[in-house]
């Protein structure tokens, strides 16, 4: 089932309002490819859905959490992200391996 999306871009006050029981929502235009969840505990969360060079698959990946990332962060967050994206390059990957290896030099 196709689910309808909203023409109307993400507002401050649209993810400071919603509700764990609210639907995901998405950004529009420019943005696309930002969403925003409530989790049960009503944490909200801003994520970067795409699809992957590598795997051809839908790969999502979290860019922060609602009110420590402001929807304009996440907004600059996701152009940074996209940016990766458009070079043939995968975010969710990049960022996995410099986890690693920021924690090889931790130890």
């Amino acid at each position: 089932m196709a689910t309808v999306q909203s023409t109307k871009p993400l507002t401050a006050r649209t993810v400071e309002v919603m509700k764990p029981s609210d639907k995901n929502k998405s950004d529009t235009g420019e943005n696309i490819g930002l969403r925003v969840t409530c989790g049960t505990t009503g944490v909200k969360a801003f994520f970067y859905r795409y699809t992957s060079p590598f795997i051809k698959k839908l790969a999502q990946m979290k860019i922060g959490s609602f009110p420590d990332t402001s929807l304009a962060e996440a907004r600059l967050k996701l152009q940074e992200l996209k940016k990766i994206r458009r070079q043939g390059r995968c975010p969710s990957t990049e960022a996995k391996e410099r986890q690693k290896k920021e924690a090889i030099v931790q130890e």
